[in-house]
């Protein structure tokens, strides 16, 4: 009966480190989970705001002629636009690259270019004056959707 009662003792005491661990577990997955979303969300920013840039610096220089492939570089790498954009394309490689860390690709390219293309549409929509087709918030509503289906 010592023997039964050591033996159901020791089962109870590894189930509550291993209910103790899974509880940690679940705490590091969450923890985890609020970081990927937190440096995607960054990324899909950072994206949008590089595209918002670029177009508005380009917008600007619609006026010049740009015939050869040296007047076009000497336009863009004096103009402060298109700079920031670049830096903006540049923070937005470097958190994907955190978000690649720690997830699939299969996930994360799919939920970084959709919220892109959403953020990007709506903000030129917005600051840009563009006008947004109904097949186009049609095509936003599939891409809202199917970033729905991955995060499951």
């Amino acid at each position: 009966m010592a023997v039964d009662s050591q033996i159901f003792e020791m089962v109870y005491v590894w189930g509550e480190r291993n209910g103790e661990r899974d509880l940690q577990e679940n705490e590091r997955k969450r923890g985890m989970n609020l970081t990927i979303i937190v440096l995607i969300c960054l990324n899909v920013v950072f994206n949008a705001t590089a595209n918002i840039l670029i177009k508005t610096a380009m917008n600007k220089l619609a006026g010049v002629k740009l015939n050869s492939l040296t007047v076009i570089f000497s336009q863009l790498i004096l103009n402060p636009v298109f700079i920031l954009g670049c830096v903006s394309f540049g923070m937005s490689l470097l958190f994907y690259s955190f978000v690649l860390q720690k997830v699939n690709v299969s996930f994360a390219y799919p939920i970084t270019v959709g919220g892109s293309i959403i953020l990007v549409s709506f903000v030129s929509m917005l600051l840009l004056h563009e006008k947004i087709k109904a097949t186009q918030v049609a095509g936003v509503a599939v891409i809202l959707a199917g970033i729905t289906l991955i995060m499951r």
